[in-house]
């Protein structure tokens, strides 16, 4: 297994448009890209439907990675555990 950083670092990736994250009850897992949050500013769209506690410790993660995301959540079906946490690029 490789970090999404190594492998960015690895091939000079410069631009990631995207990362999803199925963390699987583990949203500390978004840290596997952390350079890539902090510096490149990549939107992400992260599944937080493991734990209630994931919703606000994902949100305060992101925030103090890379404080200019606009942060939004979604919730595509009657269904509880389809809660999606999106960021953007102010």
């Amino acid at each position: 297994m490789i970090l999404v950083d190594e492998f960015c670092n690895y091939t000079r990736l410069r631009k990631v448009d995207i990362i999803k994250f199925d963390s699987e009850d583990d949203e500390k897992g978004v840290m596997v890209a952390k350079e890539i949050i902090t510096d490149l500013k990549t939107d992400l769209s992260i599944y937080l439907y493991h734990k209630e506690t994931h919703l606000w410790d994902t949100f305060l993660m992101i925030s103090s990675l890379n404080s200019t995301y606009e942060i939004y959540l979604g919730h595509h079906i009657n269904y509880p555990y389809e809660t999606i946490l999106y960021t953007s690029i102010k």
